[in-house]
């Protein structure tokens, strides 16, 4: 296993969301085949003007079991189900606006979460479609 220091690693720091109720982020799954790395940009998105996403609903599975993908082009550690979700809705010639939970909150930032817990149904509600995913074919 290699060991990551910490500059290697994703923080929110670039990305803030401040104050504003109306404020959270979105994430870019960019494009690619079904085997590459995950590549991610996010950025801050006013939910009630950007209404061009997609929400996804999944179920998160172990949170200790995870792996790497790349976002903003540092190392971003998500759970294994998360990866196989993204790997599932990515496109190979075209980026995807997605707003996923896991991912667009910062999930150490308590404060962070419990607002945007709250606006999670505007979230919903307010995205072009929601994907709901129960997970690969059997």
């Amino acid at each position: 296993m290699t060991s990551l220091t910490t500059s290697c690693l994703y923080t929110y720091t670039n990305v803030p969301l401040g104050e504003n109720r109306d404020c959270t982020r979105l994430l870019t799954l960019h494009s690619g085949e079904f085997d590459d790395t995950l590549c991610c940009s996010l950025r801050a998105a006013d939910i009630h003007h950007d209404k061009d996403y997609e929400a996804v609903s999944y179920t998160w599975g172990d949170t200790q079991d995870t792996s790497l993908i790349l976002l903003n082009d540092k190392n971003f550690q998500a759970t294994k189900s998360l990866i196989v979700v993204l790997r599932h809705l990515r496109l190979p010639n075209k980026d995807r606006v997605l707003w996923v939970d896991a991912i667009c909150i910062n999930q150490v930032d308590d404060n962070e979460k419990s607002r945007q817990v709250q606006r999670m149904g505007q979230i919903y509600a307010n995205a072009r479609v929601v994907l709901i995913w129960l997970g690969e074919a059997v």
